[in-house]
C-alpha cells in the first residue's frame, strides 16, 4: 500500500493509461459475452426502451413520456449502436453481459489482493447468489439490465483508486453516477476528497462532476418537457410504512446470512487491525442499503432488489475476506480443514435454495426468447412495421410487458404509442396466441386477423382494408 500512496499524487492530473492486463480482461470478457449469445437470449423491458431512446436520439426526436425512467448512461450505449442497425440490441447484449462478467473478475481482484484467490472466488460464487431469494443477477445479466454492468463500475472504481489511478476511478465513478442515483453521495464524496488530497485534479472534477445532472435532468427534460419525468414514474403506489418494510427487507436478503456474518467479521477483524479498505466496503454497503431504504421513505422510489446490487456486491467481497481469514485463525492445518467444512455445511442450507434457483434462469430465457423472436416474426407477417403504425393505435398484451418496448422498436415508433388497449378507435392488437384476448379478439366482428405465428396473434380493429393492411391468404376464411 505505501508503493500504492506514492505513486497517487501525480496519477489523477495526467490520467495514466490501463493496464495491458486490464484491456486482456475487457476483451476475454467480451469475447465470453459474444460467445453466449450463440444460444436464446431475450431482453427485459427497460433495455428494449433504452434502443428505442438512442435510436431517438440519432433522429433529434426523444421522447421518454412512455417506456422505463430515464437513465442516461445505457442510452449512451445505445446511442452510439443506433448506427448499426438491427444489430444493435445483440451488441447492447454484449455489452451489459461483458459487464456482468467484468464485475465477477472486479469482485474476485478485489477480495484477492486481501486474502489470496479463495477469497476472490468465495467472492464470485456469493455474488452469482445475489441480490434476492432468486438469485435473479444471472437473469438481470442475461437480459441485459445495468445493474451488472453497475457492479463493475463501482468495484473497478474501487480498484483504480487502490492502484493510485484517481482519475479513472472518478471517470468510472461519472459512468456509474449516470446509471444509479445512489451513486451521487459517494461520488460527491469521493470528488471532495481528491480536491482536497490533489489540487490538480480539479480540472477532472470540474470537466466530469457537472455531466452527472446535465444528463441526467437534461435528457428528460428534452424528452419529456419536465426533468423530473423519471423519478415521478419510479414511484409506486402503496402505504408508506409498508414500502419502507419492504424496502428493509430486500435490503437485507441481498446476501444470504453467512455472507452477512462473513463479511461483518471481516469487517470487525479490519477494524482492530487498523485496516481501511474491508470497513470502507462494509460502510459502502450499509450507506447504499441506507440510501435505497431512504429513497423509498423520502419519495416513494420503488425498492427492487436489483436496486440493492452494488451493495450485495461489497458485502460479497468482505465476505471472501472474512471467511478466508476466519478459517487461517487455527494455527495448526487439521483444524482449518474442520472450520472449512464445517462452515461450508452451516451455509449449503441457505445456499441451496439460491442455487436451485439458478437452474431456472436458462428455461425463463429461452421462453422470453421465443416469445420475442415470434414478435418480430408477427410484424413482418403482418405486412410490415409501416402498415400496422399506420392503422392508428397500437396495443399489446399487459402479461407481457415487455413487448410493449419491443415492439415500439421493431415498428420504429414511440413508446407511448404502444398501449394496452386501444379502446374506440382503429388500431392494431398484438395479442398472445393462446390468450383470452386473442379469443375474444377472433369472435368480435369489428377485428380482422392480419398474422399469426406459434406465439402471437394480430389483429387489426375498425381498419379498413388497404395496401398495407390485407389479411394474408393463410388467414382467410374458406
Amino acid at each position: 500500500m505505501g508503493a500504492t500512496a506514492s505513486r497517487a499524487p501525480g496519477a489523477t492530473a495526467r490520467l495514466p493509461a490501463v493496464a495491458p492486463g486490464t484491456r486482456a480482461l475487457v476483451l476475454a470478457c467480451l469475447a465470453l459475452a459474444c460467445l453466449s449469445l450463440l444460444g436464446p437470449f431475450a431482453m427485459s423491458y427497460d433495455p428494449w426502451g433504452w434502443l428505442v431512446w438512442g435510436r431517438e436520439i440519432t433522429q433529434l426526436a426523444l421522447d421518454t413520456t412512455g417506456g422505463p425512467s430515464w437513465k442516461p448512461l445505457p442510452v449512451l450505449f445505445t446511442t452510439a449502436l443506433t448506427p448499426l442497425g438491427d444489430a444493435a440490441p445483440t451488441l447492447w447484449m454484449v455489452v451489459a453481459r461483458a459487464g456482468g462478467l467484468l464485475g465477477l473478475v472486479a469482485a474476485f481482484r478485489l477480495a484477492t489482493r486481501c486474502a489470496g484467490p479463495a477469497a476472490g472466488v468465495v467472492a464470485c460464487l456469493s455474488l452469482l447468489l445475489t441480490p434476492d431469494d432468486e438469485a435473479r443477477w444471472v437473469r438481470h445479466m442475461l437480459q441485459g439490465n445495468i445493474e451488472p454492468l453497475l457492479i463493475a463500475l463501482c468495484l473497478w472504481a474501487v480498484e483504480r483508486h487502490l492502484d493510485g489511478h484517481r482519475g479513472q476511478a472518478l471517470g468510472l465513478g461519472v459512468l456509474a453516477a449516470l446509471a444509479r442515483p445512489e451513486v451521487w453521495p459517494f461520488l460527491g464524496l469521493y470528488a471532495a476528497w481528491l480536491l482536497w488530497k490533489d489540487p490538480r485534479a480539479r480540472w477532472l472534477v470540474a470537466v466530469l462532476l457537472p455531466l452527472v445532472p446535465l444528463l441526467w435532468l437534461g435528457g428528460d427534460w428534452w424528452g419529456s418537457g419536465d426533468p423530473l419525468t423519471g423519478g415521478d414514474r419510479a414511484r409506486v403506489v402503496g402505504a408508506d410504512g409498508e414500502l419502507v418494510l419492504l424496502a428493509l427487507e430486500r435490503g437485507l436478503e441481498v446476501v444470504i446470512l453467512p455472507v452477512w456474518l462473513a463479511a461483518l467479521w471481516a469487517i470487525a477483524l479490519a477494524v482492530r487491525r487498523h485496516e481501511r479498505l474491508v470497513p470502507a466496503l462494509g460502510a459502502g454497503a450499509l450507506g447504499w442499503i441506507a440510501l435505497v431504504v431512504g429513497m423509498t421513505a423520502q419519495f416513494g422510489f420503488a425498492a427492487l432488489g436489483r436496486f440493492f446490487a452494488p451493495a450485495a456486491a461489497l458485502l460479497c467481497v468482505a465476505a471472501g475476506i472474512g471467511l478466508v481469514r476466519l478459517v487461517r485463525a487455527p494455527a495448526r492445518p487439521p483444524a482449518r480443514v474442520a472450520l472449512g467444512v464445517a462452515l461450508v455445511a452451516v451455509t449449503v442450507p441457505f445456499a441451496l435454495p439460491r442455487v436451485l434457483a439458478l437452474g431456472t434462469q436458462a428455461t425463463q430465457t429461452s421462453s422470453r426468447a421465443a416469445l420475442q423472436g415470434d414478435l418480430g416474426v408477427a410484424v413482418a407477417r403482418a405486412e410490415g412495421p409501416w402498415a400496422v403504425a399506420d392503422c392508428g393505435a397500437l396495443a399489446t398484451d399487459l402479461s407481457y410487458v415487455t413487448a410493449q418496448p419491443a415492439l415500439a422498436w421493431g415498428l420504429g415508433v414511440p413508446m407511448h404509442r404502444v398501449e394496452h388497449r386501444i379502446g374506440e378507435q382503429p388500431g392494431v392488437i398484438f395479442a398472445l396466441a393462446d390468450g383470452q384476448r386473442a379469443r375474444r379478439l377472433t369472435a368480435s366482428p369489428r377485428a380482422r386477423p392480419l398474422a399469426r405465428t406459434e406465439r402471437w396473434s394480430v389483429f387489426a380493429v375498425d381498419c379498413p382494408p388497404g395496401p398495407g393492411l390485407r389479411v394474408p391468404s393463410s388467414l382467410r376464411s374458406p
